[in-house]
């Protein structure tokens, strides 16, 4: 069953194709070269995953680095793995180290690195690309139910939930309701039972239920 949009004022809804990567904008993630390029870079990136050539795993500096790079080109197997691995290097506290194997343990409270793996989960769920917000790009299809809310840019915050893998709820926030807004959101189309990326352009004020029960 697909989720049902609600009537306002959608201004487009057609394929484009977005030139962004981590943590720039640089090429296309259509363009099959430059994507295999970063997917070949992240294989190999254990032959220097670590500030120093110690241990087996990749640090979790890195490991969020290069989770957030594979967000930003829609790559949604890989990002999951890389923060698995830097979760599972926590320690008591759940405080991630640089290295922290049964051999090796090195510089534990690595504040960095826990904020780059903060970063690259937010950018699995929410990306904003100038006036388009980009919503759960990175995020596995494995995940059939999970719901957040994340700030945007432009004092404005995302409202989400998937349920059975559809998109159930989906709500604008603005931090000033006198405003108005317009906004692209890209959305994969797996969320919508469809192929493809979704594209839904909208002005609005206030708070704004695209997706799910007005109120």
């Amino acid at each position: 069953m697909k989720p049902e949009v609600n009537n306002y004022q959608l201004l487009t809804n057609t394929p484009q194709i977005s030139n962004r990567h981590c943590p720039y904008p640089v090429f296309g993630e259509t363009n099959e070269r430059q994507r295999n390029a970063v997917l070949d870079f992240v294989a190999k990136g254990r032959a220097s995953g670590n500030m120093y050539p110690v241990g087996n795993s990749v640090c979790a500096w890195y490991a969020g680095w290069m989770a957030a790079a594979l967000a930003a080109i829609s790559e949604k197997t890989e990002p999951i793995k890389l923060l698995d691995e830097a979760a599972a290097g926590a320690g008591c506290f759940g405080d991630l180290f640089e290295i922290n194997e049964a051999k090796v343990s090195m510089h534990p409270w690595f504040a960095t690195a826990s904020g780059n793996v903060v970063y690259a989960l937010n950018q699995m769920l929410v990306q904003n690309r100038g006036n388009e917000i980009h919503i759960a790009a990175g995020a596995p299809t494995a995940w059939k139910d999970y719901a957040f809310k994340l700030a945007c840019h432009g004092n404005l915050v995302v409202e989400v939930e998937v349920k059975n893998g559809q998109l159930a709820k989906l709500t604008l926030v603005p931090g000033d309701a006198t405003v108005e807004h317009q906004r692209t959101l890209v959305i994969p189309g797996s969320l919508f039972g469809e192929e493809g990326s979704k594209r839904i352009t909208i002005r609005f004020n206030g708070k704004t239920d695209i997706i799910g029960d007005k109120k």
